[in-house]
């Protein structure tokens, strides 16, 4: 229900970054993972600032068992990005994040 209806509304917002990321969130809840990437992709490529995609996008690729180089550089990517908003909850979510993939 909650799904038909985000994507009802992106037909209205194709580009709106919030309906891309909540529709990727239902998808991970049904482990949709591979429909959950290609959302935060779209919000990558298209609203780069929005940082809160990469902690998700790189959850979602440790679970694809993407390459170790992809999600490094969306662990730094987002890194970077967070640190230049002055977003310190999210760069120390992030570099935690790392820090355990990285341990793993």
């Amino acid at each position: 229900m909650r799904k038909k209806q985000i994507e009802n509304m992106l037909k209205d917002s194709p580009n709106d970054s919030f309906l891309h990321f909540a529709l990727a969130k239902e998808y991970e809840k049904e482990e949709a993972w591979e429909d959950a990437m290609r959302e935060y992709e779209f919000i990558v490529q298209n609203d780069p600032d929005y940082v809160g995609v990469y902690y998700h996008l790189a959850h979602v690729a440790i679970e694809l068992e993407k390459p170790s180089e992809y999600i490094q550089k969306v662990f730094d990517d987002g890194i970077a990005i967070s640190t230049n908003q002055h977003d310190l909850h999210a760069k120390a979510e992030l570099q935690n994040a790392k820090t355990n993939w990285e341990l793993s």
